[in-house]
């Protein structure tokens, strides 16, 4: 999600890899479910702002990671918390500091309808 020198800032609006090429590097996938097998083709993107083309000839793919729970002697969780966070904080209404209401978000999170409780 990070754009040009001279775009608008990135989180206003979405522009996809073949507009804004990979610069940073922060895996997520939020469409991935648990207990999935997933992998991953990287395609670089060749050219100008504006003017870019995928080099499949580049192209490589991850290896294959099924999203379970076990790891050796651990267990592991996948969760959209930190993700969602800045979506969720934006959403409520602010106190008088400013600050994002909780107790709002914990009133929302009971009720299954209110369209904050699924993220």
């Amino acid at each position: 999600m990070v754009g040009f020198p001279g775009d608008k800032p990135a989180g206003l609006r979405f522009r996809d890899t073949s507009v804004w090429p990979v610069q940073k590097f922060a895996w997520k996938d939020l469409f991935a479910k648990r207990g999935g097998t997933y992998w991953y083709a990287i395609v670089p993107m060749l050219g100008s702002p504006g003017k870019l083309k995928p080099d499949r000839s580049l192209a490589r793919g991850t290896n294959s990671v099924t999203l379970d729970s076990k790891r050796g002697n651990s267990s592991v969780s996948f969760n959209r918390g930190i993700i969602s966070t800045q979506a969720i904080a934006h959403s409520l209404p602010k106190t008088k500091g400013a600050l994002p209401n909780s107790g709002v978000l914990q009133e929302a999170v009971k009720d299954p309808n209110n369209p904050i409780a699924p993220w």
